[in-house]
């Protein structure tokens, strides 16, 4: 089922896009995890991901055991209030908190080095930084991906508040679980 769902994701993630990933029932882990694979196994696209509630370890761990390459990810794991100001590139100097893992290649995180970032569990910021903060966090991301031609894919668990933000950002709204079918 997971190998079948790799093959419909990697079809519907154009570049250069805003796609919104949304899960009723799916786990947003084995969301991430069908995302990555797909996107690493059959484009071997390169992948910036954001870990907003669980340290990168855990999908790396879950990458790992499954056999999936993870020589094209870059992790940063978001985990205080002045992440939100966050701005590419990313330097020694604005890092704001941030912890990186995973593959770099070069000293400095430059959008362009990416064809997608994934951003974990959008709506876990409501726990962590201000409505305002979120938004800004967003319209960077979005803006300087736009920019580059890049795809920043979002996931989130449906009817939270940041749903409706999602429905006006988002170029592509999917729902994961019409996938995993």
């Amino acid at each position: 089922m997971i190998k079948d769902s790799q093959e419909k994701v990697e079809d519907v993630l154009p570049r250069g896009k805003v796609i919104g990933v949304l899960s009723k029932n799916v786990t947003l882990a084995k969301t991430n995890f069908v995302l990555i694979s797909a996107l690493t196994k059959n484009k071997n696209s390169k992948i910036l991901f954001f870990a907003m509630e669980k340290p990168h370890q855990y999908m790396s761990y879950l990458l790992g055991i499954n056999g999936v390459s993870q020589r094209n990810i870059t992790y940063i794991f978001a985990e205080n209030s002045e992440a939100s100001n966050i701005s590419f590139p990313i330097t020694q100097r604005n890092m704001n908190g941030l912890k990186l893992g995973g593959f770099m290649r070069r000293d400095v995180l430059i959008i362009q080095d990416y064809d997608y970032i994934i951003i974990d569990n959008i709506a876990f910021l409501v726990h962590m930084w201000t409505w305002d903060n979120i938004k800004r966090f967003i319209a960077t991301i979005v803006d300087d991906a736009k920019a580059s031609n890049v795809s920043v894919i979002f996931t989130f668990k449906q009817g939270t508040k940041i749903e409706d933000l999602m429905k006006d950002t988002c170029d592509i709204l999917i729902s994961i679980d019409e996938v995993m079918k």
